[in-house]
């Protein structure tokens, strides 16, 4: 698997729940990433420290902030004061749309899956074995229970499932086995 596959985002914890109680529909970001990521492992940063599930990537936008703003604004989940306060002295930003979301039903310590592992300040890229790890971390029997948000059709209907290697598999479009 490449790296640039999956990317480990460092997100601060009010804004990562925000993600994933379905009200926030776009993370910005100071510098791009590479636009072959389709998947995005969440750390939430301090005082949570942990991995606490997944984004599967829609498109990232790139514009100017002012542009960010009005075509994303009032989906990120953000003031506008912090918003422009953020991307102060920037001339382009980066808007990541979210297409869905999965939350682990217990969040993980980043040490158990990565050993020397130090929060990026942005993100960093991380390869499947990160992944396979998690996937053998939450059940023996090859699948993993999540708490899932169906993001799609903007309805956020919380729905308990099970959800096989099979939506790994789409998402990273290798196997994970």
């Amino acid at each position: 698997m490449q790296n640039e596959k999956i990317a480990l985002l460092s997100i601060k914890p009010i804004f990562a729940n925000s993600i994933f109680n379905g009200e926030k529909k776009f993370e910005f970001r100071k510098a791009g990433i590479n636009p072959d990521v389709k998947l995005i492992l969440v750390y939430a940063s301090s005082p949570v420290r942990a991995f606490i599930g997944f984004i599967e990537i829609d498109e990232v936008i790139t514009a100017s902030p002012d542009l960010l703003w009005k075509k994303t604004g009032k989906e990120g989940a953000i003031s506008r004061n912090l918003f422009f306060s953020y991307f102060e002295g920037k001339e382009l930003g980066y808007a990541i749309k979210i297409k869905s979301i999965c939350k682990f039903e217990t969040s993980i310590n980043p040490k158990e899956l990565l050993e020397d592992f130090h929060p990026p300040q942005s993100f960093m890229y991380v390869n499947g074995n990160v992944v396979k790890k998690l996937a053998k971390k939450f059940s023996a029997d090859d699948e993993i229970s999540f708490r899932w948000w169906c993001s799609r059709s903007r309805q956020n209907d919380l729905l308990q499932v099970t959800r096989s290697k099979d939506w790994l598999r789409a998402c990273l479009s290798e196997p994970v086995d």
